[in-house]
């Protein structure tokens, strides 16, 4: 793996919205920067709290692999981050969200994780913890 250049920034967070789609669902859509331009990705889940918070991680993902954009000739995406799981945990008389990514890069694959307290909220604690558990990989896997 790469290590990263001087002049390569992190993955940063932008915004986050979420519409009700239909009745019991609702749509995350997550906005972050990389190298100077913006990149959303999407998730619709169920209205619940489990369903909501694997949905903000993945919308997050999916804005990562998108800042990547690598694409093998076949249309295939060189680079895949896939959501493992995301939980609220206790911890130190505070609440964390702890996210596991799987990234996978040609025949590389790598366990990732990231962790943040729920100072705000926990879709918002589930985005940073995303990005914190991708950046410091995708740093090192940029041509």
């Amino acid at each position: 793996m790469a290590e990263p250049s001087a002049g390569q920034g992190r993955l940063l967070f932008y915004g986050h919205q979420v519409e009700t789609e239909r009745a019991n669902q609702v749509k995350h859509r997550v906005e972050i920067e990389w190298d100077g331009d913006r990149h959303i990705g999407e998730t619709t889940a169920a209205d619940l709290p489990r369903p909501k918070l694997e949905a903000v991680a993945s919308a997050t993902l999916k804005a990562v692999e998108q800042a990547l954009g690598k694409k093998l000739e076949d249309g295939r995406r060189a680079v895949t981050l896939s959501l493992d799981g995301v939980k609220v945990v206790d911890a130190f008389d505070r609440k964390f969200v702890l996210v596991a990514v799987h990234a996978m890069a040609g025949r590389n694959h790598s366990r990732l994780s990231g962790t943040t307290v729920t100072d705000e909220s926990t879709d918002r604690a589930a985005i940073l913890a995303t990005l914190q558990a991708t950046d410091r990989w995708v740093r090192g896997h940029v041509d």
